[in-house]
This record gives structure tokens, sequence and C-alpha cells, in this order.
């Protein structure tokens, strides 16, 4: 429809008259609304793109100009990211952004991220619009030394590897972040190698790789000085330490091959596979490939006598593209070849539902204050229940987050059979996870206990993670002479209402290293506090399985938690911090 312009001017100042009024009077009725209807209309219309800026500093505090930063969006379809540079005072600010969770990376060669940024020790960091990121690089460290044979003779052109098993602190790394730090080099015409970037910790060093050869006449790796991998000596670096010495003399023992042929590929013409192998024992990565070929054969060499599991996969990144992998198969080398290994390609499990949000404009004024989350800014995480065989993550296991779409909806697709749980990282202190649900056996079901099992190739849909405003935190400090300082200590909250005993999701525990301790996005309600000190096992890995998964570890907590009877109440919105405890 068209409207034609006014014939006069007293036409004209009519029309303009009218639409003054009407523009008023809207303006009025505005105005006039409830505040919580003009809140709701505020929330409706959220930002959709904005920016998150920054600063690059080296560990002295000096800026560090020309870097380049990369920014990913958590669940992004495509892991396409963003880039910025810091100019010369280490400045960098990356515009137009999508609403969302990113993780904020930079890699300048020589350096490292220290492993509280970089997500080793408290998780990953993830940063959301208008969220201002400090980057500390820090000088990595290196290793050197000389490969020799047998005779004494300078070893030219072998691979040298360097693993890292353990973090700086000594503490045992899951086999999946061993090999997120593995770092190679190669002897130059005097036998000599040196790798460098290498965050703190305990490395594995080893010459040569168990790889792809016609009949499988490889040696098998030596490892520092002159060993197996059970019997290596491992090499402690530290930040901006060069480790120079660390000599390995070959010792050019013939491994055996392990072959056979991989089917199931998609009738796509794709004929790409990788065959990948780990210790049956640890889990660890000991040797894999990946290639193209048409009949689908394969032969590794150069491996030693013992216990693994061959595993073939076959398809694109996790994030977009469908994955097939084989079933794990047990092979026992013991002086000899395996040969006609079989190993058949299937689709793998997949998993989908929605997250809610449970608004209360009544908590309006209760809970104001910071900037208010949207639900594309959730980062779900998807955690493999690893229980007493300390089974670790399939070697295709390169993504385990997504992010809600417009509606809430999520998937997570290529996971291996298992038991899983899902936990969620909220843009802001406002919220709290209130209930995860299902259906199991064709009723509405609680999973937050059980987490939620899946079968080779299963497909479960339906999930429901529902997330509440109102949200409490709790900060604070435990006063104790008879630990040692700086103690590693875990707080736990157990919910003391006789109702909430085995609601998993109202157990809260986090790792006070300093005697500090920070919990936020808390279900209001009372709850005991227990503190205790971390036994040898578990002050030996990184990240250890929480408590309340376990039945009897939540039984176990709660006695000792009514005998010690220390109550924190929260309200809804409630902020306590130098909230005192003592360790007894």
């Amino acid at each position: 429809m068209s409207v034609s312009p006014p014939k006069d001017g007293a036409n004209g100042r009519a029309v303009l008259f009218l639409g003054l009024a009407w523009l008023a009077s809207a303006l009025c009725v505005f105005a006039q609304a409830p505040a919580e209807t003009r809140a709701k209309a505020d929330e409706a219309i959220p930002p959709q793109a904005g920016k998150i800026g920054g600063r690059v500093l080296s560990a002295d505090g000096q800026p560090l100009g020309g870097v380049t930063v990369s920014l990913s969006r958590v669940g992004a379809e495509r892991l396409v990211p963003a880039w910025a540079q810091t100019d010369a005072e280490g400045n960098f600010t990356a515009g137009d952004l999508p609403v969302g969770a990113y993780t904020v990376y930079c890699f300048v060669p020589g350096f490292v991220t220290p492993p509280e940024v970089a997500g080793e020790v408290t998780g990953a960091r993830f940063y959301r619009l208008g969220d201002s990121v400090t980057i500390t690089l820090a000088k990595g460290g290196v290793i050197t030394g000389k490969v020799t044979d047998g005779y004494g003779q300078a070893v030219i052109g072998h691979t040298v590897s360097a693993l890292r098993v353990r973090d700086a602190e000594g503490k045992l790394l899951p086999p999946e972040n061993q090999n997120l730090f593995a770092r190679q080099s190669y002897t130059d015409d005097r036998g000599i190698y040196r790798i460098y970037s290498l965050p703190a910790g305990f490395y594995l060093l080893s010459a040569g790789e168990i790889g792809l050869t016609p009949r499988g006449e490889t040696a098998t790796p030596t490892y520092y000085p002159a060993a197996s991998r059970e019997t290596a000596q491992e090499v402690a670096v530290r930040t901006g330490e060069e480790v120079g010495g660390i000599d390995i003399r070959h010792r050019d023992e013939r491994g055996h091959a392990i072959s056979g042929r991989v089917l199931g590929m998609a009738e796509s013409g794709d004929n790409r596979f990788s065959i990948t192998i780990t210790s049956a024992l640890t889990g660890a990565r000991v040797g894999g490939y990946g290639r193209q070929q048409v009949d689908g054969k394969f032969a590794l060499g150069g491996l030693p006598d013992g216990e693994y599991e061959v595993i073939a996969t076959h398809g694109g990144s996790v994030s977009s593209d469908e994955i097939l992998a084989s079933v794990p198969r047990r092979v026992t080398i013991k002086g000899a070849d395996v040969t006609g290994l079989e190993l058949m390609l299937a689709p793998l499990a997949a998993m989908s539902g929605r997250v809610v949000l449970e608004r209360r404009v009544d908590l309006k004024d209760a809970c104001s204050g910071g900037r208010k989350g949207q639900l594309a800014e959730v980062v779900l995480s998807l955690n493999r229940d690893h229980l007493e065989a300390r089974q670790v993550q399939p070697v295709w296991w390169a993504g385990n987050r997504a992010a809600p779409g417009e509606q809430g909806e999520f998937s997570f697709r290529n996971l291996a059979a298992g038991r899983y749980r899902l936990s969620a990282s909220l843009p802001d202190e406002r919220w709290y996870v209130r209930s995860f649900s299902g259906t199991a056996n064709g009723r509405a079901a609680d999973l937050a206990v059980p987490g939620i099992n899946l079968a080779a190739g299963g497909k479960v849909a339906g999930l429901t993670l529902t997330v509440a405003e109102g949200a409490a935190s709790l900060s604070g400090i435990i006063k104790s002479d008879s630990w040692r300082q700086p103690a590693l200590l875990r707080v736990h909250l157990i919910p003391s209402e006789p109702a909430a005993a085995e609601d998993v999701l109202r157990y809260y525990e986090t790792v006070s290293r300093s005697g500090a301790f920070n919990f936020v996005n808390l279900a209001p309600g009372r709850y005991w506090v227990v503190v205790k000190g971390l036994g040898a096992t578990e002050a030996s890995e990184v990240a250890p399985r929480p408590a309340a998964w376990d039945r009897e570890m939540r039984s176990k907590l709660r006695r000792e938690a009514e005998q010690a009877n220390r109550v924190v109440e929260l309200s809804t919105c409630q902020r306590v911090t130098n909230y005192a405890l003592a360790d007894r």
C-alpha cells in the first residue's frame, strides 16, 4: 500500500499534529505501565552482538604487541573462530560477535599459557559479550639432548617426543590431557634435538614412534635414558627453564606389528580412516596413523609386548559431521605379530534436549545488579562418568561442549557407549541448575542421580535441563592451625533437608588451595558444610570424580556432616562473603 503526500500545508500540519499526539499518548501509556512490565520489555530484546576485549601480557607484566588472539564460540556449527590482534600496548578488541560463550586463546612461539588460564586447574574459562580478558603468557620450558645408537653414533632425522604426564605440582594427568601437551622435534645432523614451548610439568621423552610400515618392521620407541615406557625416567621442567643433557641411547629393539582391515566405510568414495592404539592398562595413546586406502588395510609396527586396544574411526569434525567408529578391540602382543584384525565401523551415539529457564519477576529487586545472561550464553558440558575402571575418553572425543539454540535446544553427537552426566556453566550468578529430567523405561524420570546410559549407536532425545533464577553464593576462608598451608582441602555443601538427600544437583564441592573457597550458582536452601583433606589418590588427580555421583559417598558425607553440624542457610539471591569456616 502506498501513501500519497498531503496536497497542501494545512493538511500536512494536521497529519503531523495527529502523529505527534499518537506518539505522546503511546509514551504516556508506556510510562504508566508497571515497572515489571517495562522490565520484561527490556529483556525481550537482548543484545544480539557485541565485543570482547582484553590485554595480552608477558609474565613480568610487559605488553605483547602483534599477537593474534582467537575467540571461538561454544556450540557454533562450524569451528571458525573470530580473530583480533594486539596493539603496541597489548590491547585487543573483537567486535560484532554473536551472543554466546567464548573461549579465548593466543599462541606466541616459545611462550605458554599458564594452566589456570588454559583451564587445566579450574576447568575451561568462558567469556561473554562485554567481558575483559587478561592473558598472561610465560616463557615455555625447553628440553634438549642427543640421540645416539648402541655404538655411540648420532641418530640423524629421528623423531623425539615429549609427553607431559604430570602437572607442575606432580599430579598425574588423565591420558586424554597428556596428549594435549605432546610436543615433537627431530634430531639434526649431530643427533641433537630441542623441544620448546613446554608448560611446566613432568615429561616422558622418547626417540622413535609407532607407525605405519609395509611389514611393521620398525624399532620400538626408546625412552629416556635407554628404557621402555614402564621404566622411563620423568624429566621435570619449570616455566622458562632449559633442561639440557637429556640424552637418549636408542636400544634398536625390534617391535611387532598389528595389521588388519577396516570395514563398513561409507560408499561415498571417502576411504580415509584413522587407527589409534592405546594401552589397555592406562588408556594412554601409544601410536596411530591416518590414511586413505581403497581396501581399508592397515599395519602398525614398532609395538613392544603388551595389552592394547585398537580403534578405527572414519568421518569429519566432531562439531558438524557424523563419525563412525569401531568397538575397541583388545589385542595381546607376546613375541609375535597380530594379523587379520577386522575393525567394523558403526554410527556413534547421540543425545538431545532443551534448556528451560524459569524466570521470576518477583526477584527483580532481590537479584538486581550485574549483567543479565541469556540462554545462548549457557555452556553445557557432557562428562563421561569414570567408574572404578577409570575409563578414559574415546580417542575421537574432541569437544564435549554445546550451547543452547534460540529455543533452548541442544545436542551432542559422536558419543561412545557409556554413562554420562550433564553440567552447565551459567552466564551470571542469578541462575542455578534446578533439575535434569528425561524419559527412562518409558516414564518421566530424574536423571541427575543415575546419569544417562548410552548404548553403542543409541539415540536419546527429550532431555530437559531446567535452570532457575534466584541463586545464592557463598565464599570465605578456612581458619585452622592443624593444616599445613597452602593446604589442598575439599569443601562440600550437603543439603540438610531430608527430602533433598538424593538430589545430586544440591551437592556442591570445590577445592581450596590456600584456605579460600568460593561457591556460586547455588540453589537456595539449608546446607551442612564439610571440609576434608584430599587423600593421596585425590591429590594426584587434576579432576577427581565428584563424591555425590556415588550413593555410598553421599551417605557417608551426610553422616559426617550431620555429626559436625556446621550449618549455613542460604536464602534466594543471598550473597554470603567472608564466611569463616573451621576445619574440625
